[in-house]
């Protein structure tokens, strides 16, 4: 059981940019509504995000209150919100917005799946009605009498292809969604509990948020710390190994910290 007298642990924030994970889906009969209270509550959501980052927590929270009005479910704009309870050092409410955030994940990404083959659909619609456009002006061009009527063609042609090239690039793009739960998720659930001090709860967060990512670096360092703080240095310096051999870069100091109180 971990039980660390005083925490020497830097507790990171991590703000999410662009991971979509949008609410949940409606049934089949309501899909087209809740298509677009999605598109509302994401823009809401994104408002959101902005303000978060110029620290208006007002503004933030005003934006994320309209978010989840259109989306309940929408498992970033939680997410979000259990930040601004952090920053507002009401962690009990942190925790419950985050276990919220969690519990919506799947369904918010599988909505946002969703949404995005929706999307595709629509983008695949566009470049067939420019495939026909493209036909008709080739045509025009092999009928075309003068040369001033062929080049003023050939460069709507040249404009319609470059559209078609554009939907085509369009159609390639995938889904920005992973398959779990994201390690920031877990990294954050770790730090409220580390407010509450619960530790071995903060401590299986933290791993589990290595598990998902072993180079978070935040995750690793807040990990190590709480380790250290229990007179655990060779956990904390194990941590600290698997870390960078992940690739993340660790504090250099908390290692030193490590490193000193595993030679004594």
């Amino acid at each position: 059981m971990v039980r660390p007298g005083i925490v020497a642990t830097a507790v990171v924030i991590v703000t999410l940019l662009a991971s979509p994970a949008p609410a949940q889906i409606e049934p089949q009969r309501s899909h087209e509504v809740s298509t677009q209270a999605l598109k509302a509550a994401r823009l809401s959501y994104e408002r959101a995000r902005k303000h978060f980052e110029k620290k208006d927590l007002e503004k933030t929270v005003k934006e994320l209150e309209s978010s989840l009005k259109r989306a309940p479910e929408l498992s970033e704009a939680h997410f979000l919100y259990a930040k601004v309870e952090y920053l507002q050092k009401r962690y009990p409410e942190a925790l419950d917005r985050m276990t919220r955030a969690e519990a919506t994940y799947e369904s918010s990404r599988n909505a946002y799946l969703a949404a995005h083959a929706e999307s595709q659909r629509e983008v695949q619609r566009l470049r067939d009605r420019q495939d026909v456009v493209l036909a008709n002006l080739r045509a025009q061009l092999s009928q075309a009498a003068s040369g001033s009527q062929r080049s003023l063609i050939e460069a709507e042609i040249a404009e319609a292809e470059h559209a078609r090239d554009e939907y085509e690039r369009r159609l390639l793009e995938q889904p920005q969604v992973g398959t779990g739960m994201p390690a920031d998720y877990h990294f954050f659930h770790g730090n409220v509990l580390l407010r509450l001090n619960r530790y071995d709860e903060a401590v299986a967060r933290y791993r589990q948020a290595l598990e998902a990512n072993p180079a978070h670096a935040d995750a690793s360092n807040n990990l190590a710390s709480i380790y250290l703080s229990a007179r655990q240095p060779g956990a904390a310096l194990e941590v600290l190994e698997k870390a960078e051999a992940a690739g993340a870069t660790v504090n250099p100091e908390l290692k030193r910290a490590v490193l000193a109180a595993q030679s004594r």
